[in-house]
């Protein structure tokens, strides 16, 4: 790696401004080859990775949601079943009863 232009002809005691094109096409070069490793790093907020699975993990959260309420509703309604058998006296065939006689 050589130094630029300008510090090949003022030594590397201090960093000096840039005093011609050729220099300024020096340090174009060198950035662009990636041998100012300083220089390259952006500044600022780093944009957030995406996350390919995002789309996916929202539609299965809202089917989710959809599910329980209706899970929920079911619930209800067997409660309100059990309730007006008990009222009416009605039997319930239990689960073990596969319904032959």
């Amino acid at each position: 790696m050589e130094p630029p232009v300008s510090q090949q002809r003022f030594g590397n005691s201090r960093p000096r401004p840039i005093d011609s094109i050729t220099d300024l096409v020096a340090w174009r070069r060198q950035r662009e080859r990636g041998e100012l490793a300083g220089l390259s790093a952006k500044r600022g907020r780093k944009p957030e990775p995406v996350n390919p699975l995002a789309k996916r993990v929202a539609e299965l959260e809202r089917e989710k949601r959809r599910l329980e309420r209706k899970l929920e509703q079911a619930e209800l309604l067997l409660d309100i079943q059990k309730k007006a058998s008990r009222l009416l006296e009605i039997p319930l065939r239990s689960q073990d009863d596969d319904g032959s006689a």
